[in-house]
């Protein structure tokens, strides 16, 4: 009986057994093809060859670049970028696996550094060709505009203006003034002549008459 329920329980265990080995095998192998496969980073274009393949890349990348270059202005033109010290390793398979990696991060770092050109508006990093379509449309931030400060030019002088002498506007009470004004004088007038005597002359007073009409006629 006990072997009956053993038996079972033993093949699954050796079936489990026979199972992580193969994926233990499998882990292996695919890391060693992953080592073995890591492709070769070009330090001229960014791209990337097989250790065989770089050898024959590199010449015709030197090429391209130069009559890439010979298109531009003197003034413009830079020679290509230069061959990393264990460049020479790498092709001959001597450098390998994570060496390998961190070679092919450093020939990144040259290449963005020394290849691309970073754009003088956003500072981001492109191909020669590839910049000049990107400054088309990126443009520098417009500065803020900035109001002049305003010159302190003193007190502004007051402009002197002659003055008028205007007639004043008719009003009532100017009327009511001058009638009153008016009257009085006409009583006064009236009191001195009652209070002189020359006036208690008829013929006087009949001469005097006369004369005022005359000068009203005139």
């Amino acid at each position: 009986m006990n072997n009956y329920y053993w038996q079972p329980f033993e093949l699954s265990l050796k079936l489990s057994f026979i199972m992580s080995e193969e994926k233990r095998q499998d882990y292996i192998y695919s890391s060693i093809q992953v080592e073995y496969n890591m492709p070769v980073m070009c330090y001229i274009c960014g791209r990337e060859f097989g250790s065989r393949s770089i050898k024959i890349h590199i010449p015709q990348c030197i090429k391209k670049w130069d009559n890439e270059q010979m298109k531009l202005p003197k003034s413009q033109r830079r020679p290509p970028p230069t061959e990393p010290e264990s460049f020479g390793k790498v092709v001959s398979g001597e450098i390998k696996g994570q060496a390998l990696q961190k070679y092919n991060d450093s020939a990144f770092d040259d290449w963005n550094k020394n290849v691309l050109e970073a754009c003088p508006n956003c500072a981001r990093t492109f191909l020669p060709k590839s910049l000049e379509v990107h400054k088309r449309s990126c443009k520098a931030k417009s500065p803020a505009i900035t109001s002049k400060p305003t010159e302190d030019k003193g007190p502004a002088k007051k402009k002197l203006i002659p003055r008028v002498n205007r007639p004043s506007t008719y009003t009532k009470s100017n009327e009511g003034t001058k009638s009153e004004s008016g009257a009085a004088s006409r009583e006064a007038i009236i009191s001195m002549i009652e209070k002189d005597s020359a006036f208690e002359n008829p013929e006087k007073l009949s001469e005097l008459m006369n004369f005022v009409i005359e000068l009203k006629s005139k």
